[in-house]
């Protein structure tokens, strides 16, 4: 099973990603990661990204296509795999097509997480870090026991600048005008799934299992 996740910051599709991952029993790819253990490991992909990195330049699409490529060509991803922060925009969507097409794979289903932007905002901006240990919680979600004060150290919590709504709100932004075209593009196709995504984390994972084990 071949599953492309789709979806915005704070739509929670990370915490499905394992959830799905663990009914296949297949892994979980992520471009980031890839990228920081194909530097890491100075491979011949590794060090052409690594001169962009350390020139401040996007990796290219080429660069990034050819990893996932070595990546799901991996006999631990034979099974399947569920990319996760792929891709990000409409010719990113077509090079991953075409190169899965090349090694004779294909997706089998990408899930989209739709959310309303208000929701994602205040989702997000709830979010609180300790200043002194780094635990995080959420005003809403996961609320400390004092207010601004670390169960775990008693420290202050704060929040980080990009969890501030103004910031999210341009993020959003950004992601939207990238993404469009996106799930445009594979709302057309019949392995296209919309899930609500401000379902709460139990009912999205029945809907999900109901949809994949009918």
């Amino acid at each position: 099973m071949n599953i492309v996740l789709l979806g915005a910051p704070g739509t929670g599709k990370g915490t499905q990603a394992h959830f799905i991952a663990e009914l296949f029993r297949i892994p979980i790819i992520s471009p980031g990661d890839i990228l920081r253990h194909e530097i890491k490991n100075r491979t011949k992909l590794g060090m052409i990204a690594k001169n962009f990195v350390k020139s401040g330049k996007l990796v290219p699409d080429n660069v990034i296509v050819d990893m996932i490529k070595k990546r799901v060509e991996n006999k631990n991803a034979k099974s399947g795999f569920v990319l996760d922060g792929f891709p990000r925009n409409l010719s990113q969507a077509k090079a991953l097509e075409e190169m899965l097409e090349s090694i004779g794979k294909s997706i089998d289903k990408a899930i989209y997480f739709d959310m309303e932007e208000k929701k994602i905002v205040a989702r997000l901006s709830g979010r609180r870090v300790c200043i002194d240990c780094g635990e995080t919680y959420h005003l809403q979600n996961n609320p400390p026991i004092k207010d601004n004060i670390c169960d775990k150290c008693g420290g202050h919590l704060y929040q980080r600048e990009d969890d501030k709504p103004k910031i999210i709100e341009e993020r959003l932004g950004t992601y939207n005008r990238n993404t469009a075209p996106i799930i445009d593009y594979y709302s057309k196709k019949d392995y296209f799934l919309a899930v609500n995504a401000d379902d709460n984390i139990e009912s999205i994972r029945n809907n999900l299992r109901r949809e994949f084990i009918p």
